[in-house]
């Protein structure tokens, strides 16, 4: 059984999360997207989830809710979390 990669998260990744949570009217929605962040993040840890190429070299993107793109890269010890975007961005 692989080793379980260390999950981390870049300052501005941590930002694009808390102002997601802020910009919430609802509470409860502001954390039902929270958890589907953490559920994104733990998928790709767990390797249950493998992302696509992202816009950037180097990086991974996966959806989130149909409505957020967690942008992350790989390496054989860790994942880095480092952008959470609008699903609406080019």
């Amino acid at each position: 059984m692989p080793k379980k990669k260390k999950l981390m998260w870049t300052r501005l990744a941590l930002n694009d999360r808390n102002e997601l949570f802020y910009s919430h009217a609802d509470r409860d929605e502001a954390i039902f997207t929270d958890e589907a962040i953490d559920e994104a993040a733990e998928k790709i840890v767990a390797r249950e989830e493998t992302g696509s190429p992202g816009r950037v070299g180097g990086t991974l993107e996966t959806g989130i809710s149909g409505e957020f793109v967690l942008v992350y890269d790989s390496t054989d010890s860790q994942i880095r979390i480092l952008r959470i975007l609008s699903a609406a961005l080019p």
